[in-house]
This record gives C-alpha cells, sequence and structure tokens, in this order.
C-alpha cells in the first residue's frame, strides 16, 4: 500500500481530470458584435458601438478540459488548414475557446502555438474560460506588420467569463509513500522543496512571457497572489480575477464586445462619477481616482449633494460645497477663470458636475454629465494639461478625445474603470470603526429595513428591501435619526427632510430602470452611500 502526500501550504494542489478537450475547425462565427468601448487599437481608434464581423474567417475551437498533447492537437489543424505564417502572415482567422482549465503547462504550449501562428482569441457569450484556458487565451494577438513583434488581439464578450488565478494552484505535486511512513522533518521539508520549486517554474513561465503578451505588472502580480482552491463554492468573482472591467480589459489587451451598446435612459450620481472617472482613466492611461465627493470617507454630511449639480468645487483657493457658479446655459462649456481654462457647468439642474483639485500632478479637472437633445446623457471632461492639442506633456500620445466634444454614457461606461459587469460581488454593510460606542448597542444590532417589506413599497423602499446591506443600514439609520431627535427634535427633523431630497435627486430611485442589473446596483450603491452618510452625520450631530 502507497499513499500520495499533496502539499496544503497557502493552496491545495488539485489532481487534473483526464478527458481530452476538443479542439476542431467549427462553423463560422455568425453572430452580430459590437465594440463596447472606444478602441485604441493599431492606427486610428474604433469607436465605441463599431461593428465587429468573424463570419468570413475561419473558426477555431478549442473546447473541454486542457490536457497535455492538445496543443499538438491544435498545431497540427492549424497548420493543415493555413499557409505558412512565415510566408503570409496575415492570417484571418478566429481561435474560440471554452473550458474550465486543465493543465498548466499545456495552457502555456497552447498559447505559444497560438502566438506562433498570430493569430486572434475569443471567448464568446456563454462560454468560459478559466484557469489554464485563460493563459492560452493569452496567446492571441496579430501581427500588422511582416515578421514584426505583433499586437494583442484578444476578444472577450461581455457575457462571457475569462478568469486567472495563481498558476501552481493546479500543478500536481506528489510523492508516493509507502502507509505507515512519519512525516518527518526532513520529509516535509522534502515536499515543500518539491512544490515552491513547481511554484517558481511556473511564476518564471508566466513573467518571461510578460512582455511579448503585454500584460500589466499590476496584473500579473494580482494574478500570482490569487489563490484557488479546491471544491471551491465561492462566487465566481471571488475565485477567479476576471475580466470584468475595462480595467482589467485594458490590463490584459483584450477587446470587449457586447451584442449591443445600451444608453440609458437615467442616471444616477454613481453613474455619472463612473463615467467621468472612465473619461479620465482613458485619457491619462494611469488615473486612479477622478474625483473627491460624496463617496466613502469623503463623505461625511447628506449636506454635499445639492438641488442642482452635485459635487465639490473650488472658489477662492478654498474647497466649498454646494452649487458651483453655472454658464447660464443649458450645457457646459470652457471659461477662462484667473488666467485658467476650466469647463464650467450648465443650468441644468438634472445634470451633473465633478472637479478635483491637482490630483497626480496634473492640475485641476473637471468634468460634466448631462442630457443632450437626443434624449442621451454625455459626459465632457476637461483639464488643461491633458486635452489642449497644444500640450506637451506625458499625457498627449495617450488623449482618445477632442475636448470640444462630449462622450455618450453607456451602461459599460457608467461602470467606470473597474466596474464589475459580470461576476459582482454581494453588497456588504460596513461599519464606520470611528463610530464603533458613539450610540447604543441596541441600535448597532438591529438588522433590518425601518418599515414593513410586506407593504406598498415606493422605488427606494423597494431596493431597501431587497438588499441586506441596505435595510440593516437603514434600519439603524432610522433608529438613530430617533435617538438624535432626543436632543433637538425640529432641528434634526428638518436636515432629515432635506436629506431625504437630497437623496432622491442624486440618486434618482424613481427615475432609475431597476430592471438594468448595472443600474440597479449602481443605485441601490447609491442610497446605502447616503444611508450611511446620513447616520454618520445624526452620530457626530452635524
Amino acid at each position: 500500500m502507497h499513499r500520495v502526500i499533496y502539499l496544503a501550504a497557502a493552496l491545495l494542489l488539485k489532481v487534473l481530470p483526464v478527458d481530452a478537450a476538443e479542439v476542431f475547425r467549427a462553423e463560422p462565427i455568425t453572430d452580430t458584435f459590437v465594440h463596447a468601448f472606444d478602441d485604441p487599437a493599431f492606427g486610428d481608434a474604433t469607436p465605441e458601438g463599431s461593428p465587429v464581423d468573424f463570419s468570413s474567417s475561419p473558426h477555431f475551437r478549442v473546447e473541454g478540459t486542457i490536457v497535455p498533447g492538445d496543443a499538438a492537437k491544435l498545431k497540427k489543424i492549424l497548420r493543415e488548414e493555413l499557409p505558412d505564417p512565415n510566408v503570409d502572415w496575415s492570417n484571418n482567422v478566429i481561435i474560440s475557446l471554452n473550458s474550465d482549465g486543465g493543465d498548466f503547462y499545456e495552457g502555456i504550449a497552447l498559447a505559444d502555438v497560438i502566438s506562433a501562428f498570430a493569430v486572434p482569441t475569443f471567448v464568446g457569450p456563454g462560454d468560459r474560460c478559466l484557469s489554464s484556458c485563460a493563459i492560452a487565451f493569452l496567446g492571441g494577438h496579430i501581427n500588422y506588420i511582416r515578421r514584426s513583434r505583433g499586437e494583442p488581439l484578444r476578444y472577450v464578450h461581455d457575457e462571457a467569463i475569462v478568469g486567472f488565478h495563481a498558476p501552481f494552484s493546479e500543478l500536481p505535486s506528489a510523492i508516493q509513500l509507502p502507509e505507515g511512513t512519519p512525516l518527518t522533518e526532513p520529509l516535509i521539508a522534502q515536499i515543500t522543496r518539491q512544490f515552491y520549486g513547481q511554484a517558481q517554474a511556473a511564476i518564471n513561465e508566466i513573467t518571461k512571457r510578460m512582455s511579448d503578451w503585454r500584460l500589466s505588472s499590476d496584473f500579473v502580480f494580482s494574478m500570482l497572489t490569487k489563490e484557488s482552491i479546491e471544491d471551491d463554492n465561492r462566487p465566481i468573482g471571488e475565485r477567479f480575477m476576471l475580466i470584468n472591467s475595462y480595467e482589467a480589459a485594458r490590463e490584459t489587451g483584450t477587446t470587449v464586445l457586447t451584442s449591443r451598446v445600451v444608453y440609458p435612459q437615467m442616471i444616477g450620481y454613481l453613474d455619472a462619477r463612473g463615467a467621468c472617472d472612465y473619461l479620465m482613466q482613458r485619457a491619462t492611461g494611469d488615473w486612479y481616482s477622478f474625483l473627491i465627493g460624496p463617496y466613502g470617507r469623503n463623505f461625511r454630511t447628506p449636506e454635499v449633494i445639492t438641488e442642482t449639480t452635485t459635487q465639490p468645487y473650488f472658489e477662492g483657493g478654498k474647497m466649498k460645497f454646494g452649487s458651483p457658479r453655472t454658464n447660464g446655459q443649458r450645457f457646459p462649456s470652457l471659461e477662462k477663470f484667473n488666467g485658467r481654462t476650466r469647463l464650467v457647468p450648465g443650468a441644468d439642474p438634472e445634470a451633473f458636475y465633478f472637479t478635483t483639485p491637482n490630483t497626480q500632478g496634473i492640475g485641476v479637472s473637471q468634468c460634466s454629465v448631462f442630457r443632450f437633445d437626443d434624449g442621451r446623457w454625455y459626459a465632457k471632461a476637461f483639464n488643461e494639461n491633458v486635452y489642449y492639442p497644444d500640450n506637451k506633456g506625458k499625457y498627449r500620445g495617450n488623449q482618445i478625445l477632442d475636448f470640444e466634444t462630449p462622450v455618450p454614457v453607456s451602461l459599460h461606461t457608467t461602470l467606470g474603470p473597474r466596474g464589475a459587469w459580470i461576476g459582482l460581488l454581494p453588497m456588504h454593510f460596513i461599519e464606520a470603526d470611528d463610530l464603533v460606542g458613539m450610540y447604543p448597542d441596541e441600535i448597532r444590532n438591529i438588522e433590518e429595513a425601518s418599515f414593513d417589506c410586506n407593504g406598498a413599497l415606493d422605488p427606494a423602499a423597494a431596493i431597501i428591501c431587497e438588499e441586506p446591506a441596505l435595510a440593516k443600514a437603514d434600519g439603524q439609520m432610522v433608529a438613530l435619526f430617533k435617538w438624535a431627535r432626543k436632543k433637538d427634535p425640529e432641528g434634526v427633523l428638518s436636515a432629515q427632510r432635506h436629506w431625504v431630497k437630497a437623496r432622491d435627486r442624486a440618486c434618482r430611485p424613481d427615475m432609475i430602470d431597476r430592471s438594468v442589473p448595472e443600474l440597479r446596483r449602481s443605485l441601490a450603491e447609491c442610497i446605502l452611500m447616503f444611508t450611511q452618510a446620513r447616520s454618520r452625520s445624526l452620530v457626530l450631530g452635524n
């Protein structure tokens, strides 16, 4: 009798299944797809909504568990079906993938074969490509110039799942030991050396291809620290790093496709903020947060949100809250202000306006989100060090917008650079550590909404009842309101009425289409943000 010892230090290693993937020539892809984002491809950028047509491209497919030998099968079929890539270097083909993974090194081999033939990869709607399949996906690229290094060309549909984790999470590692063998320190050390030797080898395989695959170092580091465990039942967004945001697509050189670009008829505060963050990320390439304002620790009181334009602004060198000066017109415009050009908001009470100081060393930035005559929402960002045509700074080469032209706000852009369109994690109630102990335990222990969720509900109440984190926040906030009124009955009541108006004007629960998952989520997060901010105000007495 022998037993197999598996090392489970930080990770639990998996024994791989043996069923080989199917590698075959498939029917052409005839579905209609369009670009979800402006795509800064080779040459001029491809506009959002531009069609992508695979129908004339030979279609090869890898489907099922990836095991040794699959790369050789793909290479054979490509060699038979395609001309010599060293002679005819432009291969008009597409390779689609649908696999939950398998052998890590075979995933590397598949990526190398795909890269050698200079062909693009695609994960289509309803498919998923995880673990070693995602590694194979990274091989997709195209040569625009013969014998050139080529450019990444990887497509993922926004209804597909592409997920990565640490490559050494699935390496087979076992030592055969006679039954009853004691686990001595030398034996444990031997097992450990074997595991870490394999782990280091796997890391080396990824890092030495980083440059050719055009992966960002941040992405590679995150992938190498994303552990996987056997029989993991966590949500897929926790188990894998997904290509489910603009930032993830950018870091992996992936082009995001969708079946249809959707432009919402009404957006809320967080949707507008996401669109502005997206514009500045596109323009600078390394922007982390465009805005300061009513979000997280920066959002202390509901008075930050007002009835017209909503965000902090500067005047006389000081930060103020309320409605900044407007241009008296419907739409924003560029105007000189103290010798500098600024984007001044229009007077439309439905519009949003954001401004931030000299963040990241590129000067003051502004962004306005407004509805145009065609019924669509548009975002217009401006920073004279980024957008002006005569700018000579570091960001000039990353410019993707004409500062005179606003950009339509789609569902994808409302998510901002890091918002997820698939694999979104549940909302969580996060208690403010600095407020713990400042109000009675019976309030802190409340878990339900302050009202009967079985009765007739307005839109705000309905979504509060649908989200446990939001229901908890509402229950605590109303209890705090009653608690605070004992000290100042009329003042607290007046502030509460103002808060409800401000919340509804910014979040717009009665106008948001809650049947759209992205809009419903941002609405819930907006209400949660306002509710927790109001609780803070009630506790602190402001």
